[in-house]
């Protein structure tokens, strides 16, 4: 199962116009999760629709991408 995250910061440059400087993370998520349930399909049914409890959890940052800094007006 792979999940990507991306983060955006703005940094003032002046009154007028801000840069956008965002990266886009990978990461590998690998997890154990526990479901209480009377049988497995109540237990597969609950787990799409509630979750269940992470009893182990692994991440891996696969890759971080720099995106083209952007810079963009503020609109007054």
């Amino acid at each position: 199962m792979k999940n990507k995250i991306g983060i955006a910061s703005a940094i003032l440059t002046n009154e007028k116009e801000y840069k956008v400087n965002t990266k886009c993370y990978t990461y590998e998520v690998k997890m154990i999760v526990q479901i209480l349930a009377d049988d497995e399909a109540t237990a597969s049914l609950q787990l799409d629709e509630k979750g269940g409890y992470v009893s182990d959890r692994q991440v891996k940052l696969i890759k971080s991408t720099d995106l083209s800094p952007k810079t963009k007006s503020i609109k007054e």
